[in-house]
């Protein structure tokens, strides 16, 4: 098979994006893969033979200087590395001053000129008929650049359209402004239902957008790889780590838990908190998570080495926000980080409101420790500390569970049967199908 990629993110593990496609995707040897993208990062990958990276900024620039091309191969990625640098540096200061600002209009400009449809030129199309995709996938979001695309894959290939919804997006979409909200729900609910088969990440996301959409909806869950053994024994002061991004209210959870930690630690050193993002932190954050002796933000490591620092750790930690309006954001969603937690061989500590998919998940596995109640985080801190030796035995019993329900090889091979059934199927039902 031809497999065409789309995203806004670079395939790169240390991305959540990247993340989830490496694990869905990694052992396909058979199958050729390309990658259309938007973000100024170069990909890290050992799957991907042929890329194409154009950003919003590019598209007026092309207009001026007509033979730039974006199109590149796996064997050019060490020729581009100090461009990609400095190009992603520059356009990270801007992403960051746009979400200091939270400018609706910046990004109803920046959705603008991707509806345009200008990006599609010749250097574009000349990379869709190279890739030749058998099938087109991308994640159920951003339908502003979704939409344009999936109309083009479906003129002019023979490509089958395959979505997956890792967040509850027509939820988000509906909370903006009018002047977004009103063309954006339209177009998400069209590359849903133009979609040959639609995944999502959880099942309360599933059975929504099932009922929203009259489509069916699979699920679809990350797998896991057990490269590390479940650990055996405990650190003289528990070591406790987060591998993830800060946004969504997760900084000020993780804040309120360094803060914690302090007081637990007043008389020694019992337990601390490593923080690994590839998210910004600015000076108030800072303060907040660099706590001497308790916590201390670490950046970005390479997927690998994060890997290995869970494995590690004492204790994985997935927290999410306790804010209502974040709470309604992530509550269908299911954190791609669950299943780095999962297989890390370590206990689990997950820290967030009774109700949403992520919490409630984690809450049914034997062994993992649960803190739905802000007010009683010092108290149950306390109680997992005191019990440390115990955290061996809740590993395995993770570990166990993890085991039954996640087994990469099994997730792997399950989404390339379908993946293949779609292409050698004779027929396709109208009833899932709306024209163009």
């Amino acid at each position: 098979m031809n497999i065409l990629v789309f995203s806004r993110a670079a395939w790169d593990p240390t991305n959540s994006l990247g993340n989830t496609v490496t694990n869905f995707f990694s052992h396909w040897t058979e199958d050729v893969f390309s990658h259309f993208y938007t973000r100024k990062s170069l990909p890290k990958n050992d799957s991907v033979s042929l890329y194409y990276n154009v950003s919003a900024t590019d598209v007026p620039k092309d207009l001026f200087r007509k033979k730039r091309t974006h199109c590149f191969t796996k064997d050019d990625l060490s020729s581009l590395a100090d461009s990609y640098r400095t190009a992603h540096e520059k356009e990270q200061r801007s992403i960051d001053r746009i979400h200091k600002k939270k400018s609706s209009l910046i990004y109803f400009l920046t959705e603008q000129i991707w509806l345009s449809r200008l990006w599609q030129g010749k250097d574009f199309r000349a990379f869709v008929k190279q890739a030749d995709p058998d099938i087109f996938f991308a994640f159920a979001t951003n339908a502003y650049l979704l939409w344009p695309m999936i109309r083009y894959v479906r003129k002019h290939t023979h490509a089958k359209i395959v979505l997956f919804a890792a967040d509850d997006i027509h939820n988000r979409d509906l909370k903006y402004p009018f002047y977004r909200r009103c063309y954006l729900a339209p177009l998400l609910k069209k590359c849903i239902c133009e979609a040959d088969r639609v995944y999502a990440i959880s099942d309360a996301l599933c059975e929504k957008y099932s009922q929203l959409y009259s489509k069916d909806v699979h699920l679809l869950l990350k797998g896991c790889e057990f490269n590390f053994p479940v650990s055996q024994t405990v650190k003289t002061h528990l070591r406790i780590a987060y591998a993830g991004n800060l946004y969504y209210g997760r900084a000020e959870i993780l804040a309120k838990i360094a803060k914690t930690l302090q007081t637990l630690n007043a008389n020694g050193t019992r337990a601390a908190l490593e923080i690994y993002t590839p998210t910004t932190v600015d000076e108030t954050l800072d303060k907040a998570l660099n706590v001497p002796g308790s916590s201390r933000v670490m950046g970005p490591r390479p997927y690998e080495e994060i890997k290995r620092i869970l494995h590690d750790a004492d204790l994985v930690l997935h927290v999410e926000s306790f804010e209502p309006e974040q709470i309604d954001y992530v509550k269908n969603s299911f954190s791609t980080k669950i299943i780095d937690c999962l297989q890390s061989g370590s206990g689990i500590l997950a820290v967030g409101p009774a109700g949403i998919t992520s919490i409630e998940y984690l809450r049914q596995i034997e062994g993992t420790t649960v803190i739905d109640d802000l007010s009683s985080l010092e108290a149950e801190l306390t109680t997992l500390i005191d019990a440390a030796e115990e955290i061996p035995n809740r590993a395995a019993a993770i570990r166990k569970y993890a085991t039954e329900h996640h087994d990469l090889e099994q997730v792997q091979t399950k989404l390339r049967r379908e993946f293949l059934d779609l292409l050698t199927s004779s027929e396709q039902s109208e009833s899932d199908r709306k024209p163009l």
